[in-house]
């Protein structure tokens, strides 16, 4: 319950900086730092109440257990859990694309330094949305899996392609982020400077 609730949290917060990206690009003026306390609280219910709420039934599916190990669930859980995920991704995907696509011909519209300063966010969104796309394909791959009561297809789908699956969707939003965007690589620069400092500091101190 928990796992499949945060990584419906952890798209629900992308797709919103997809949307809030758009949105900036409507009203170039818009400060990035305001944050309503009702918009606060409409971000936390999408993120942690409303994909906890919609994980609820896992917590009492039947599922398959081997030598007191859990092995997955039956053949009825396992297509509609991955056939919702995979539903879910997509449309997270398409919805995030197309707002992609219209934040970039508002994008071509602005001066130089405005477009400087987007065109970053822009690059980490559609990677967001690419990422996911891909994540969709695979766990609606997954979700036919079930129906085909093959084996070893199922099992190359879940063991062999999964970990690569899930690394890219996972990691390469934030590595481009870090790779795009020098204010994050200086938060770095400096976090590791203080921790570096504080280290040093004791040292000396013990």
């Amino acid at each position: 319950v928990l796992n499949g609730a945060s990584m419906f949290s952890y798209t629900l917060g992308k797709f919103l900086i997809v949307v809030y990206r758009f949105l900036v690009l409507t009203n170039i003026s818009t400060s990035s730092d305001v944050w309503s306390s009702s918009t606060t609280t409409i971000l936390i219910c999408c993120q942690l109440v409303i994909p906890f709420l919609a994980h609820l039934y896992f917590a009492f599916a039947p599922v398959y257990f081997a030598n007191g190990r859990f092995t997955g669930f039956d053949n009825s859980s396992g297509p509609i859990y991955r056939g919702t995920v995979g539903v879910f991704y997509a449309v997270f995907s398409f919805l995030g694309i197309a707002l992609n696509i219209a934040a970039y011909m508002k994008l071509r519209k602005l001066v130089l330094n405005a477009y400087k300063q987007q065109r970053m966010f822009f690059a980490y969104t559609i990677t967001c949305s690419a990422t996911h796309l891909l994540f969709a394909f695979h766990h609606i791959v997954w979700a036919y899996s079930f129906f085909t009561n093959d084996k070893d297809f199922l099992n190359t789908v879940r063991y062999g392609v999964r970990p690569y699956v899930y690394d890219i969707t996972t990691f390469l939003d934030p590595i481009m982020l870090v790779l795009l965007s020098k204010q994050v690589r200086v938060a770095f620069s400096k976090y590791n400077l203080v921790r570096s400092t504080g280290i040093a500091s004791s040292s000396v101190r013990y």
